[in-house]
């Protein structure tokens, strides 16, 4: 498999971006409420998620209530334990955990904007995209892998979204 590679902007310095954005959570006042949301985001993933790249995720909601949760996994009614659905065609029927929190909260109807979606894994770029559409208005994650197969995608993203005018926290 090769590695995409993606053009970031001239002189966008992905690993100065997370050093900003990881030393001002710590000035943050609600940095413990956002230390609890990841430690039950964590949570999710390990116990919903069977895919190897185990990814929860919470959608918050303007009071600091938890609406939704979501992970990494297939389709509303695909069978979990169908060898197809985690095995070759895994890519293509899986949806990551930020999306399903967007899909699932436009089947109950829950606007999402203004929102705020705490997630155990960096976002990817689609996924990064999906919530600015959604009108997400805060991430709070890990910082962006940089070595290995995400992690062109994962600083493709976090460009975006700072880009987008998200406000992206990030904690450990």
């Amino acid at each position: 498999m090769t590695e995409l590679s993606v053009k970031l902007p001239d002189g966008y310095d992905s690993a100065a971006v997370t050093e900003q954005l990881f030393a001002a959570a710590h000035q943050w006042p609600d940095r413990h409420k956002f230390q609890k949301w990841m430690r039950i985001a964590d949570t999710v993933a390990d116990e919903m998620s069977k895919d190897d790249t185990k990814v929860g995720a919470l959608l918050i909601g303007p009071d600091g209530e938890t609406l939704l949760s979501g992970y990494n996994g297939p389709a509303r009614g695909e069978d979990d334990e169908d060898p197809d659905v985690w095995g070759v065609n895994k890519n293509s029927l899986l949806s990551h955990a930020e999306l399903n929190l967007i899909f699932t909260a436009a089947r109950r109807h829950i606007s999402t904007e203004g929102l705020t979606v705490v997630a155990t894994m960096h976002p990817c770029a689609r996924c990064a995209v999906g919530m600015q559409q959604a009108g997400v208005f805060r991430v709070i994650t890990r910082p962006p892998v940089t070595t290995g197969r995400w992690s062109h995608n994962t600083v493709l993203a976090q460009q975006k979204m700072v880009q987008y005018g998200m406000e992206l926290i990030y904690i450990s």
